[in-house]
């Protein structure tokens, strides 16, 4: 996915100047992708490790027919200060590609293990491989490439970068919420890694709000909001097979974009959405709709861009 952003200016009917914004689209099949899996080696983690490696063949099925070039890593939520492979990829190589023997090297990596630590940061764990300062990581993630982050955790999410103290009781997480990184912050991040020359989407299998018949795990709302805003896929991590979520999630990889994030702070009724030409109007049940908390665009309905097509939404940039 690519953008062209072109900038108007112009008067509005009292006289007063106002910029005028075009963000330009153009929706891209996925050709290059390279895909992070977090996996919570916490202690209650046994099962859950062993239901992904039994699916993994399931979540490859949507690229195995395709000549989509990916590469495959996985990294733990364990970034405990005395932990040697905090912020690292699992393995030898760190990375598996499409020339490897894939289905062997990544079931063999999602088994972590459960002696991590109890305060899973699994958004801070993904940021530490991908931003570069860890020489290890190195060639995981490709310039031109789409991001994926896939979350697997029945833990909500404890990325503080410092603002916890260490030594508490995994308790700490969730009597101390706002010492944690926000969420948009990391979504923000993750964004601006491809700076909009390729799609970055996240999904994850979490813990559920509903616990009946799971009761050791919590709701993964951290991971919930980063996958709603970065057009992904919540599986359900009570659940005894894995299979189907993880087939979807697999397939959303490579599904059109539906969310599409705005270059500037829009006023909101001013933005006009053409696709190809032709412009669609705003409904959030069968087209599209604005997100505020996230400045993007989401459609919901028939309206989705399909391969190959030009969206170009225009609107006044909001001053101040």
């Amino acid at each position: 996915m690519s953008v062209l952003v072109l900038a108007l200016l112009g008067c509005n009917e009292n006289g007063i100047s106002r910029l005028d914004q075009v963000d330009e689209f153009t929706q891209e099949g996925t050709e290059q992708v390279d895909i992070l899996f977090v996996i919570d080696d916490s202690r209650s983690m046994a099962s859950e490790q062993e239901r992904v490696a039994e699916g993994f063949g399931d979540f490859m099925a949507a690229f195995v027919d395709t000549d989509l070039d990916f590469q495959l890593g996985v990294t733990t939520t364990d970034l405990d200060p005395e932990n040697p492979s905090a912020g690292l990829l699992v393995g030898d190589p760190p990375f598996v590609t499409a020339a490897d023997d894939w289905q062997q090297e990544m079931s063999a990596r999602f088994l972590v293990g459960v002696e991590g630590s109890d305060k899973e940061r699994g958004l801070a764990a993904a940021w530490q491989v991908l931003s570069g300062d860890e020489p290890h990581n190195d060639g995981f993630m490709r310039d031109d490439a789409a991001l994926a982050l896939v979350f697997v955790s029945d833990e909500n999410d404890c990325s503080d970068e410092g603002g916890l103290h260490e030594d508490a009781s995994s308790a700490v997480c969730y009597e101390n919420s706002d010492a944690l990184v926000p969420v948009q912050e990391y979504i923000e991040r993750f964004r601006a890694l491809k700076d909009g020359s390729a799609r970055v989407i996240a999904s994850g299998i979490l813990g559920p709000d509903v616990q009946a018949g799971c009761a050791e795990t919590w709701p993964g709302h951290r991971y919930m909001t980063l996958v709603e805003r970065l057009d992904g896929h919540v599986g359900n991590i009570c659940e005894s097979d894995y299979g189907e979520m993880m087939d979807t999630i697999g397939s959303q990889i490579i599904a059109p974009a539906t969310i599409f994030p705005l270059r500037e702070l829009p006023v909101e009724d001013t933005l006009e959405i053409a696709i190809d030409g032709e412009v669609v109007p705003r409904d959030p049940d069968t087209a599209w709709d604005y997100d505020r908390l996230d400045n993007s665009v989401r459609f919901d309905g028939v309206y989705v861009p399909p391969y190959g097509a030009t969206l170009e939404i225009r609107y006044e940039i909001a001053h101040g």
